[in-house]
């Protein structure tokens, strides 16, 4: 189980978004959210032939203006 201090999801802009491994979530290292470009980024550790789960979620009924 990840202590206190990691950091195991991004939330940003109405959204959650976790790595997971089995039922493990992975700790996020270097998490940044960037208003300009409008995305949540960070690294997990990861291991060569080892499964992951991306799993993520709306929190909120939330509306953006598009620009395009």
């Amino acid at each position: 189980m990840p202590s206190v201090n990691e950091i195991t999801e991004l939330t940003f802009r109405g959204f959650s978004a976790q790595i997971r491994t089995g039922d493990r979530p992975l700790t996020i290292y270097k998490p940044d959210y960037d208003e300009d470009t409008k995305t949540a980024s960070g690294w997990i550790a990861s291991e060569p032939g080892k499964e992951y789960l991306v799993c993520w979620k709306k929190n909120e009924a939330t509306e953006y203006a598009a620009n395009g």
